[in-house]
């Protein structure tokens, strides 16, 4: 076969347009960093870049999840640390008041102590991870506990909904408590031993549990 000048032509235009498409999807590659750009550059392989892709973003948010989990849960544990500390000096006000020598005047006095007690546990049950109150359930952005309107009981303005995180696949965790569950009777038995206290109940006050 004779191969003509048009021919030539054509296949130099051909080799030449193969050439430029190979250029550019190199300086496409070095542009954006990425060795496919359209699925139809390896379709195989688009699908396996697809996957890890996706992988990987599951990853980045299950490490996220355990990070914002973690500092939750510090929070919580610092807050019913505190909690642990208010129950001893309950305590230990209580065996003091129950002792028979105290006077009428001296039980008041710790009446007023116990009462002080009792703010603080409101606050530590208000306790704020960012501006989320951890011990609402969901309802993280109400003030969940508050002294009632004749300043006798504490109010619950939360619920008992458990607020779950995705750790890792097919793990899902707990990362809250609801305050419901942890400090309505704290309030009752500080609650109590003022009453007592005020009462000059020494046999109530002897009686109390912890």
């Amino acid at each position: 076969m004779r191969v003509t000048n048009r021919l030539m032509i054509d296949t130099v235009l051909a080799n030449l347009q193969r050439s430029t498409e190979r250029l550019l999807k190199r300086q496409t590659q070095i542009s954006t960093g990425k060795q496919l750009s359209r699925p139809s550059d390896d379709p195989a392989r688009v699908g396996r870049a697809l996957t890890l892709r996706s992988s990987k973003a599951i990853t980045e948010q299950n490490i996220q999840n355990v990070a914002q989990a973690k500092s939750w849960l510090d929070t919580t544990d610092g807050a019913l640390q505190q909690v642990t500390s208010l129950l001893q000096r309950s305590r230990e006000l209580t065996v003091q008041g129950a002792t028979g020598t105290l006077s009428a005047q001296d039980r008041i006095s710790i009446a007023t102590e116990v009462r002080q007690l009792l703010r603080h546990a409101i606050r530590v049950a208000n306790t704020k991870h960012g501006d989320q109150f951890v011990f609402a359930g969901f309802q993280t952005k109400t003030q969940p506990f508050a002294m009632n309107a004749t300043d006798d009981g504490v109010d619950y303005s939360g619920d008992a909904n458990s607020i779950q995180r995705v750790i890792a696949s097919g793990v899902t965790i707990s990362i809250n408590i609801p305050g419901s569950q942890v400090f309505p009777e704290l309030f009752n038995l500080l609650l109590n031993i003022e009453n007592d206290l005020k009462n000059q109940d020494v046999t109530s006050l002897s009686d109390q549990t912890f």
